[in-house]
């Protein structure tokens, strides 16, 4: 993905609009709360059936991902979901309240650079897992032998049994504590397991800002360099809200900077106008030029 295309635009009503520009923050939510029911699991259901040792341990681990999630839930990834396009109308009918909100550019690559904890990725929209799938995913489950390896070279991935081992040396250090040292190996798992999709989805043309909260292994490693702070620098806000009556989800809370936001599309059918946005925009952001567009979508 080049940084020059890491615009990402979030579709939204203009009364949660209103909300994120008088906050200056976005949530971020559990990927198990979104509407697609296969979150998380589309990877276990289309996985190939094979004779080959590798391909059959990368079924097993995310099987075993995907149980321990359902079973006991997750609190490792958070997710914000962005499209690449400003004016799609699928997006404007399921997102902008049916055209009548706006969509919001923000510059995710920035966002990214100023949290660690940050991770942008393409959503990859799949009828079937492809071989190149699969051999990412043996990277990801390579040997313990490799741990020390993956320790020193940060651009090998850290296995999940390393992850493992790192957590239990963790919960020796006051510093660091977790009651379940498979969360490590969730940590590694989940962001790879986040990003497959059913390719109906691909005209949503989808960007998954993620945010990790189990860090561990990270903050290990930092701290040979003495930098581990920016990981405690970086952690955000814990919330929760009603999504029914009956039904609580978890999500965070991401403060955004002015320069963060660069542009806002106005829905077909919404009825506020290109100078009553700007006019708005400016009480916020007085120093910030926001692009104000109206959509070209002929929709009502």
């Amino acid at each position: 993905m080049k940084k020059q295309n890491q615009i990402g635009y979030y579709y939204c009503s203009l009364s949660t609009f209103f909300n994120i520009i008088k906050n200056r923050s976005v949530f971020l939510s559990d990927p198990l709360q979104m509407n697609d029911t296969d979150e998380i699991t589309w990877v276990c259901k289309h996985m190939p059936k094979s004779d080959d040792d590798n391909i059959r341990h990368v079924k097993e681990e995310t099987q075993k991902a995907s149980d321990y999630i359902h079973e006991n839930g997750q609190n490792n990834i958070f997710i914000g979901s962005y499209s690449k396009g400003d004016d799609i109308l699928s997006q404007w009918r399921g997102y902008g309240n049916d055209g009548r909100g706006v969509s919001i550019g923000f510059n995710l690559h920035l966002m990214c650079e100023r949290n660690v904890r940050l991770t942008l990725k393409d959503v990859k929209y799949r009828n079937s897992i492809k071989k190149s799938d699969i051999i990412a995913w043996a990277s990801i489950l390579h040997s313990a032998e490799e741990m020390g390896k993956s320790a020193r070279h940060m651009e090998n991935p850290p296995t999940l049994y390393a992850c493992s081992q790192a957590a239990a040396l963790a919960g020796t250090n006051g510093s660091i504590k977790d009651s379940d040292p498979y969360k490590s190996i969730l940590n590694r798992m989940l962001p790879e397991m986040a990003i497959y999709k059913s390719a109906c989805f691909k005209e949503e043309m989808e960007m998954r800002l993620i945010y990790r909260e189990d860090v561990r292994l990270e903050r290990l490693i930092a701290r040979i360099n003495g930098d581990d702070y920016k990981y405690l620098e970086s952690a955000l806000y814990h919330d929760f809200r009603m999504v029914s009556a009956d039904f609580v989800t978890e999500y965070v809370i991401l403060p955004f900077l002015p320069d963060e936001i660069v542009s806002v599309c106005i829905g077909p059918k919404c009825g506020w106008k290109e100078d009553d946005i700007k006019r708005w925009l400016e009480v916020f952001f007085a120093k910030n030029k926001i692009k104000v567009t109206k959509s070209k979508a002929s929709y009502r």
